[in-house]
């Protein structure tokens, strides 16, 4: 009896980040990054990091949606 072994690689796509030093009131832990394409904003209140796309997103704007999320 042959036995064949199956072999998978997964790959995993990450996307490179430059983190931004902005510093928001109230936030100070917030972490604020940037790639090509997207804004990321993550508060740090466990909510997550939230992306924005450049296209539609001006970085304070994305940073003044989550703002705003925080105190809906």
């Amino acid at each position: 009896m042959i036995h064949q072994k199956k072999t998978y690689n997964h790959f995993k796509i990450k996307i490179m980040k430059t983190i931004i030093e902005k510093t928001i009131a109230g936030y100070e832990r917030a972490i604020i990054s940037e790639n090509e394409e997207s804004w990321f904003i993550d508060l740090k209140t466990g909510l997550g990091e939230a992306e924005y796309p450049k296209e539609s997103f001006s970085l304070d704007e994305a940073i003044e949606d989550q703002l705003n999320l925080k105190f809906e």
